[in-house]
């Protein structure tokens, strides 16, 4: 609203004093210009990019490509990693609990666990189950599970109460992600502010920073 309201006003103004303006102010006046002569090119270019940018990531490669870097990324990252290990312990906990076999009870977890990573760890893990080796020892060299989960479906193998095990898992994970989420939010707010703040103070000073060096060339001329 600014830049398509007050910005062409302020531009006038400067255009009739014939001075030279900073490059922030000519930036600020051009982009105004160019959402003003050519809004229907911004109401055109945002679906068709928005539709590419889809089309793009839909293949099956990109799909894995970002689910990788969702795993990777600073602070969601780990919360996105703890969420899908408590979906995991929490389906595979429900389903053994129901008597569901081992095997079936796994191949449904694969498909509650949406990222694609961890879906193909799951999958070399039902081939290795399936070779007799424990779960446990199954995921235990995958890189995307938290070494919590392995380590905890041992205690429940030698236990014999995976289920239970599995279900405390799912508990704590779900706690740790909630705790984390608060955080998150908690910590967004000022950064947000900073942020807005910032954007505000640099169209303010675009606009405003022209009369103060006008206003500084005139007491100079004065003073002379």
């Amino acid at each position: 609203m600014m830049v398509v309201t007050v910005v062409p006003q302020v531009a006038s103004l400067y255009a009739s004093l014939h001075k030279a303006l900073p490059l922030p102010t000519q930036i600020l006046i051009a982009l105004s210009n160019f959402l003003r002569g050519y809004w229907w090119l911004v109401i055109i270019a945002i679906p068709f990019i928005s539709y590419v940018v889809r089309k793009f990531l839909s293949t099956e490669d990109m799909k894995y490509r970002m689910d990788v870097i969702k795993l990777r990324l600073p602070i969601m990252g780990i919360i996105l990693r703890k969420m899908y290990m408590a979906r995991f312990a929490r389906t595979m906990s429900s389903l053994l609990a129901s008597g569901i076999p081992m095997l079936q009870a796994m191949e449904t977890t694969r498909r509650a666990v949406t990222n694609r990573p961890l879906q193909a760890d799951i999958t070399e893990a039902i081939a290795k189950v399936r070779g007799g080796v424990n779960l446990s020892e199954s995921l235990e060299p995958s890189h995307n599970f938290l070494p919590l989960v392995p380590q905890m479906i041992s205690i429940g193998e030698e236990s014999g109460e995976i289920d239970g095990m599995m279900q405390r898992v799912a508990v704590y994970f779900e706690n740790e992600v909630d705790e984390a989420v608060r955080n998150l939010s908690t910590t967004l707010e000022p950064v947000m502010m900073v942020v807005l703040g910032g954007i505000v103070g640099l169209v303010l000073l675009a606009v405003l920073y022209p009369v103060y060096s006008l206003v500084g060339s005139s007491a100079l001329s004065g003073g002379n």
